[in-house]
């Protein structure tokens, strides 16, 4: 049968910066305003802010289970609370952050889930024409009755899962430089814990390649390389894959 959900949402925000003493900010304003070598520019350290954020509100499914025939209806409570914390360290960014997506059936308590993920992104400045992001994360989560592969009604518990992520991007070259080269490698793993889908356990590796040929002002030459590989842990899984694109 269809499914129809409403929801309301009220969303709470808050931001805290850290007072940044003289010197902090000296060093700070002298490193944008640098123009020298890579070794004379100034290092700064320290807390840059931290930010706060809640989502709330209630959602109405008139069809929870995803079924053929809206057998129910249910209201659920929903609590989305975020935290991030970000530093400064030497010429490089940190952010360290924390989310979670809650949710509190009325009547179907098996229902109930928490999905967390704990993330942190580091942007290093290895020098003024290369640059580095690395980034790791931490995910814990329920797969919505209904999702392609789950195991809808079947089981009395939604089905869960824990998964990795970690990744690195290198940049050569300034956006404004005459060319620019980039590369992206991720790793991703997911495992689920429960409801026996271990077959659907699964490593994933992404490479990107991308390059960028300033002709003038306005045009560019913009080439880009993908690949996508797919790996099942289930030894008779004809599930693995292997993506290319240009």
């Amino acid at each position: 049968g269809a499914k129809r959900e409403l929801e309301l949402r009220m969303t709470t925000s808050l931001l805290a910066t850290p007072t940044v003493g003289p010197g902090a900010a000296a060093l700070e304003t002298a490193a944008q305003a640098t123009t020298g070598s890579d070794t004379a520019r100034p290092i700064a350290w320290g807390l840059r802010g931290l930010s706060l954020r809640l989502v709330s509100g209630l959602r109405f499914d008139d069809n929870p289970f995803s079924r053929d025939r809206n057998e129910q209806r249910e209201v659920i409570a929903v609590s989305k609370p975020a935290a991030y914390l970000d530093a400064k360290l030497g010429r490089h960014d940190l952010r360290v952050g924390y989310e979670a997506d809650i949710e509190r059936f009325l009547a179907l308590g098996s229902e109930n889930h928490l999905n967390q993920k704990i993330s942190a992104i580091g942007n290093v400045d290895i020098s003024r024409r290369m640059k580095s992001v690395v980034k790791a994360a931490l995910l814990t989560g329920t797969d919505k009755r209904g999702d392609i592969g789950t195991r809808l009604g079947a089981s009395g518990v939604p089905d869960r899962w824990r998964q990795h992520d970690t990744g690195v991007e290198l940049t050569l070259g300034r956006r404004i430089a005459k060319a620019q080269l980039g590369a992206e490698y991720n790793v991703t793993g997911q495992r689920y814990l429960n409801n026996d889908q271990q077959s659907r356990d699964y490593d994933q590796r992404k490479l990107r390649l991308s390059g960028r040929y300033n002709l003038g002002p306005k045009y560019s030459i913009i080439t880009d390389l993908s690949g996508v590989w797919t790996d099942y842990l289930d030894a008779v899984s004809t599930l693995d894959s292997r993506e290319y694109a240009a």
